[in-house]
C-alpha cells in the first residue's frame, strides 16, 4: 500500500484545528489507513513547518 501525502494529512488536521488538534493516529483513523502509512507525511509536514505541537493527549499518549 502507498503512503498518504502531506496534503492529505493537512486536510484531516485542518478539520480538527478548532478542537485542539489531531494526532497521526487520528489522521490514520480518519483516512481509514494504518498509522504507518501516515508517519512519513506527518514527519515531513512537521519538518516543513506545516505542523507544530499544540497539546498532548494524555489518554492516548499522543502529541496533538
Amino acid at each position: 500500500m502507498d503512503e498518504i501525502a502531506v496534503q492529505q494529512v493537512l486536510e484531516v488536521v485542518a478539520d480538527f484545528d478548532e478542537s485542539g488538534g489531531a494526532s497521526s493516529g487520528l489522521v490514520a483513523w480518519e483516512s481509514f489507513v494504518d498509522e504507518e502509512r501516515v508517519a512519513d507525511a506527518w514527519q515531513q509536514a512537521q519538518a516543513d513547518g506545516l505542523l507544530r505541537p499544540s497539546a498532548h493527549d494524555g489518554v492516548n499518549d499522543e502529541q496533538l
